[in-house]
């Protein structure tokens, strides 16, 4: 699902990320994160042509991105590469007993968030998005979407 939120003014940006009181969002991404005090990772994600947004992992998939890169062999100069921008440029959130996390600052504006965030929903995890940002990954989906569905038949 997506959601549009507003930030607040305040140090860092309490944005509700929906994990306890919608089911909207997958149930496994709410099983392994809705507890109070589980840490989230934010990193900051460049990988779409859109521009840069905040991927937010729960812990069992940050250890799996950790074991991936991990496993690259050590003479792979995209190995460092990963280690050093995801290692630099990510933080641990908690959860607070509401389901909110903080969204520092820095990353706010490493994501051009201001006044509104958009939460879209990944299965086992989601971004955080600048809405008007967002509406040019929707239109890139639309086109790609018909070829990327073949993938499930």
């Amino acid at each position: 699902g997506t959601f549009r939120l507003p930030t607040y003014d305040t140090i860092g940006y309490p944005l509700n990320t929906i994990l306890s009181s919608q089911d909207s969002l997958e149930e496994g991404l709410t099983r392994a994160t809705a507890e109070e005090g589980t840490e989230l990772t934010v990193i900051y994600w460049p990988k779409h042509a859109a521009g840069v947004c905040l991927r937010v992992l729960p812990p069992a998939e940050m250890a799996k991105m950790k074991a991936s890169i991990d496993a690259l062999p050590n003479n792979d100069p995209n190995k460092s590469v990963l280690k050093r921008v995801i290692g630099s440029k990510s933080v641990q959130v908690a959860l607070d007993k509401t389901g909110r996390i903080c969204l520092p600052e820095e990353m706010a504006r490493a994501a051009d968030i201001k006044e509104e965030a958009l939460l879209v929903g990944l299965l086992d995890r989601f971004e955080i998005w600048n809405p008007a940002r967002y509406e040019n990954v929707e239109a890139t989906d639309e086109l790609l979407a018909p070829k990327a569905f073949e993938l499930m038949e």
